[in-house]
């Protein structure tokens, strides 16, 4: 089964509103479009969200004004917004997070859930709260086994929060060489 979790480009052109919140939509036989959604095989649970992230006001207008998204996604017919950025993140996962009543659970999301190894070149710069949001202490409190990630287009090594394992393997764009530390063959074992 493939599961595919939305991320910001897939909302390009696209109502913001039309596909948020959560959902659980069949596209093939083996590939489900979800967000926010829990699914289970045995005694194992999958967690799945775009998670977004949370622009304060001190950034707004350098994100607004400097991230794409911002110029190509709608939000219920009108111009896409920080403050419908923010509405989508706090739809985010804390209620599924909150319902996993078993140990053994994983968390996949599209944006990164930590400012913890960000890649040092966008360190300085004016949109990570577009790309980032830190909740470490999310984390460490419900001690995930795998928290999977990208929207970056940066490969970090693996790391940990608390129990956590942070994984990321992206392919970001190819034509800018962010390919270069996408390994194709990468698996984790549960």
């Amino acid at each position: 089964m493939t599961y595919w979790i939305r991320g910001n480009h897939e909302y390009y052109h696209f109502d913001a509103v039309l596909k948020s919140g959560t959902f659980y939509e069949k596209i093939r036989n083996n590939v489900i479009l979800l967000n926010n959604y829990v699914v289970e095989y045995d005694n194992l649970k999958l967690v799945f969200s775009t998670l977004w992230s949370h622009i304060s006001e001190v950034s707004r207008l350098n994100i607004e004004r400097g991230l794409s998204d911002f110029h190509v996604v709608k939000y219920n017919g009108d111009r896409f917004s920080a403050d419908n950025y923010n509405k989508l993140y706090f739809e985010n996962i804390d209620n599924e997070l909150e319902i996993v009543d078993s140990k053994k659970f994983i968390v996949a999301t599209h944006h990164v859930p930590t400012f913890k190894k960000y890649p040092k070149m966008y360190k300085k710069s004016l949109l990570n709260e577009a790309f980032a949001v830190e909740l470490s202490e999310l984390i460490e409190r419900f001690k995930p086994m795998w928290w999977i990630y990208g929207h970056s287009h940066y490969n970090t090594k693996d790391f940990k929060i608390g129990n956590t394992n942070m994984v990321t393997n992206q392919l970001g764009y190819i034509q800018r060489g962010e390919n270069e530390r996408f390994a194709a063959d990468k698996v984790f074992i549960v």
